[in-house]
């Protein structure tokens, strides 16, 4: 089964375009963007935990909400993904 990486674009994203929030702030923009992607919110928390991975026309609601593409949230996996990596083989040499 594949595993999506962490951490997760979706919450970077999110993160992007919100100021450091407390608890309850957070909690009301996960309910935020999971209204406008059309998406329950144990769905983004999934999504943004690395839990689960959305289909297409989520991810393609997601980028909308986020003001991104869709190609911008998974290349964003991709970088962090690659970054880790590299990071880990740094710390083994």
């Amino acid at each position: 089964m594949l595993r999506p990486p962490r951490p997760n674009a979706i919450r970077v994203m999110r993160a992007l375009h919100n100021p450091p929030l407390s608890q309850s702030e957070l909690a009301t923009r996960v309910r935020e963007l999971a209204t406008r992607a059309s998406a329950s919110q144990c769905q983004i928390s999934r999504y943004e935990s690395g839990l689960a991975l959305p289909d297409v026309e989520t991810a393609m609601s997601i980028a909308i909400a986020l003001n991104t593409t869709v190609e911008g949230l998974f290349w964003s996996i991709q970088e962090d993904l690659t970054r880790q990596k590299m990071s880990l083989l740094a710390s083994k040499e």
